[in-house]
């Protein structure tokens, strides 16, 4: 029997996750700051949605659909969910006070990203190219207009809504065969005109600030797109010539697992004095400490490397509540593997059949 060609795996796209993550981080744990001023974050998230749709499938059927993104964003959900739930009881006197989703914000992504996609299917379905471009486009405007009617939809879906756009530049990427090799000229092109035209509209809008999570768009509808697509771009191209850079590209690979962690992490740290200790151990300054937020850009390092051992640890024990194996089968929609298996791999580690 004729084995069929592996899928094409691009490096890049790793390294695109690798910055992306990065940013994200940054922009938790440190906020807005010279080295990271407000107008990074116009295309930020949206560079996560383009990402996310860079390999959209429909799976055959809505119950494949639903069931693997079930496995790839809800499961991981609800282990964080659930992990950050336990910590707040057994660490916190009034647990009561705490709500997890802004105890551990960046969770909210996997639930927005889940609602763009089940829209994303059914935009798919659309016969023509234009189709699915306009009502892409529509959605996403709606979702712009919740924000300037000061409307908010449960469960982030107003935000899922103004993210649809950038979904669907995913797929009308592969369309295009620009996840192909181009020449290093052609490519250095696009990255320079990208980088022209994103550049142009931070000194135009400097203040421009996009918080997809609160659906908070501060700038008129084009210049919230142009900036967005432009900055996606940028790196999109940028990240082509590059290719590959060795721990950015591993962390881009497990982002999932960055994603839901960095904040726990760096909570973690500050909770149990270890920033503060580090502070008093070197003989810094309270007031320098503060100025420079070097508690946060000392966590940034150490949510990084941190998560390191941690992505070891989970893809080889529980690779199936982190996205790494399906929880459940796509086809049957009952437990991919037995308890059992389920059980020995938590206990001895994945081996290579598993």
């Amino acid at each position: 029997m004729e084995n069929k060609p592996a899928k094409p795996r691009y490096e890049y796209v790793d390294l695109m996750k690798g910055v992306c993550i990065i940013l994200v981080v940054i922009q938790h744990l440190v906020g807005q700051c010279a080295v990271n001023p407000p107008w990074l974050t116009t295309f930020r998230m949206p560079l996560y949605f383009m990402l996310s749709g860079l390999f959209f499938s429909t799976y055959g059927s809505l119950r494949t659909f639903l069931i693997k993104k079930f496995n790839s964003l809800l499961v991981p959900f609800f282990f964080t969910w659930v992990l950050c739930w336990i910590h707040i009881r057994l660490h916190y006197e009034h647990p009561e006070n705490f709500e997890i989703l802004r105890y551990n914000v960046a969770i909210w992504f996997l639930i927005a990203l889940f609602e763009v996609g089940l829209l994303f299917y059914f935009i798919y379905q659309l016969p023509k190219e234009w189709m699915k471009a306009l009502v892409s486009l529509l959605i996403s405007i709606g979702g712009y207009m919740m924000h300037q009617w000061d409307i908010h939809l449960p469960l982030y879906l107003d935000a899922a809504m103004s993210a649809t756009v950038f979904y669907y530049i995913g797929p009308l990427i592969r369309r295009f065969h620009l996840l192909e090799p181009h020449s290093r000229r052609t490519t250095l092109l696009c990255a320079a005109v990208s980088i022209l035209v994103f550049g142009t509209l931070a000194y135009l809008y400097p203040t421009s600030l996009l918080d997809l999570r609160l659906n908070r768009i501060f700038t008129p509808y084009p210049v919230f797109l142009l900036s967005a697509v432009s900055g996606t771009a940028a790196v999109f191209f940028l990240c082509k010539l590059i290719r590959r850079i060795p721990l950015v590209s591993y962390w881009g690979r497990y982002s999932i697992i960055t994603l839901c962690s960095h904040i726990f992490i760096y909570k973690l740290l500050n909770e149990y004095g270890l920033l503060e200790a580090l502070r008093q151990t070197f003989g810094i300054d309270a007031q320098l400490w503060a100025e420079w937020k070097l508690g946060p850009w000392i966590g940034v390092v150490s949510v990084f490397f941190l998560t390191l051992p941690l992505i070891w640890l989970l893809i080889r024990h529980i690779p199936f509540l982190c996205s790494q194996m399906p929880l459940l089968d796509p086809k049957s929609g009952k437990l991919y593997k037995s308890p059992r298996t389920l059980l020995r791999i938590f206990l001895k580690g994945k081996r290579a059949d598993d």
